[in-house]
């Protein structure tokens, strides 16, 4: 149970008491972004992580105060991812690409 001294321990959602408080990324998410999260969530040939993605963004539009664990769960993910994305969209703007890997780019000589 949550003491009253520290209420950050649990705190209450619904019916189920979760550990942590609210989250502090509740990304923003514009009519135009949300279409295309739905283009690629429904798409057949789209990259699969593309797709949980945008499967991610539109659950995050839906409930945005969602926890980052019930979010994972319902996604068959992992906290941590749903964590970075939420993140990510915050800081630098709603994408479903991955960022560019560091290091040298590779090159390929044409023989």
């Amino acid at each position: 149970m949550p003491s009253a001294a520290n209420p950050s321990v649990t705190t209450l959602r619904g019916d189920r008491y979760m550990r942590g408080s609210k989250t502090h990324f509740v990304p923003p998410f514009s009519e135009e972004e949300l279409a295309e999260a739905r283009r690629i969530a429904q798409a057949h040939h789209a990259p699969h992580a593309k797709v949980i993605r945008a499967k991610l963004a539109l659950l995050l539009a839906k409930n945005p105060a969602i926890h980052h664990t019930e979010a994972a769960k319902e996604l068959g993910i992992h906290a941590q991812t749903v964590l970075k994305w939420r993140r990510r969209w915050c800081r630098y703007g709603f994408s479903l690409d991955d960022t560019p890997r560091p290091g040298r780019p590779p090159t390929f000589s044409p023989h």
